[in-house]
């Protein structure tokens, strides 16, 4: 990840139909077309959970690549901007 852009993270958690559907793998995918870092997870209620850091550019792009992908899937997003992390080196699925 580029260290001369400010960094953002975003936490997002995702409803609808967004488990069994191949949401975390589809998410991770997407990752290697930006300059991020995170995780993405499954919660108990059938929402997921993302967090993604980078540049705020490429975590807009992101976020807009994954709900193009899952439009139809996502019926609730909550969205809100967390502290950056410094331990990590990829976007993972957890």
């Amino acid at each position: 990840m580029s260290t001369t852009a400010r960094l953002v993270r975003r936490r997002v958690v995702f409803g609808g139909r967004v488990q069994g559907v191949f949401f975390r793998a589809t998410a991770q995918r997407i990752s290697a077309r930006f300059d991020v870092v995170g995780y993405v997870q499954n919660l108990p209620d059938g929402s997921v959970r993302l967090e993604a850091q980078g540049g705020n550019e490429d975590i807009s792009a992101f976020l807009e690549a994954i709900c193009a992908h899952f439009g139809a899937n996502i019926s609730d997003k909550r969205e809100e901007t967390i502290p950056t992390r410094d331990d990590e080196k990829t976007f993972v699925i957890c």
